[in-house]
């Protein structure tokens, strides 16, 4: 897997690759679209869920993408064409399309000293330096939009799955912004540690 800003990078680079009829909907609903690019890793920072077995950020990666998009159908037919839904569907297929072609060697990576989140953290560092943002003062709490909508458009994905209440949904997140703000190494005393 990536982090949170391997995975908006992709994003922001599939967004001018789309063909015109997705890019609208895209940039349409821009937020939802970023939102979707973290797919189901909002699960990993709610401390209801986290990296449980029966959390849906488990289930659906160690699932083939099949079953993800198979869970969606019936909620997207009744969902207008240009519609959050569709934007965030399009974003948590790009993620699903990143995840699976670099997680190999993310794991492979991780068998040795490192492990899986030191790697996707390093990925993550990697392209912030490339493109000229501060590794230590880059707030990664800024790619995920506080918009009001997602209270009611997101928790639709996660439904089939134990745990996908739209309570858990919305604790993701709400901490996936909350964590990624407070751990940010800004200062020589969080970076000691």
């Amino acid at each position: 897997m990536a982090s949170i800003y391997t995975h908006h990078r992709f994003g922001l680079q599939l967004l001018e690759l789309l063909p015109e009829q997705y890019k609208i909907i895209a940039e349409t609903h821009r937020d939802y679209y970023l939102l979707g690019q973290q797919g189901p890793d909002i699960f990993f920072f709610n401390p209801l869920t986290l990296m449980k077995s029966d959390s849906p950020g488990m289930i659906i990666h160690k699932e083939s993408g099949i079953n993800f998009i198979e869970n969606q159908k019936e909620m997207l037919l009744d969902c207008e064409w240009n519609s959050p839904e569709m934007a965030y569907f399009i974003g948590s297929l790009c993620h699903y399309l990143l995840d699976s072609n670099i997680h190999p060697l993310v794991n492979q990576l991780s068998e040795g000293e490192f492990s899986h989140l030191n790697v996707e953290t390093e990925l993550d560092r990697y392209y912030l330096i490339k493109d000229q943002k501060n590794p230590f003062k880059f707030k990664l709490e800024n790619l995920i939009a506080k918009e009001p909508g997602f209270k009611k458009v997101i928790p639709k994905f996660y439904t089939r799955y134990p745990k996908g209440t739209p309570q858990n949904v919305n604790l993701g997140i709400h901490f996936f912004r909350y964590i990624k703000c407070f751990f940010i190494a800004n200062h020589k005393l969080k970076r000691s540690f």
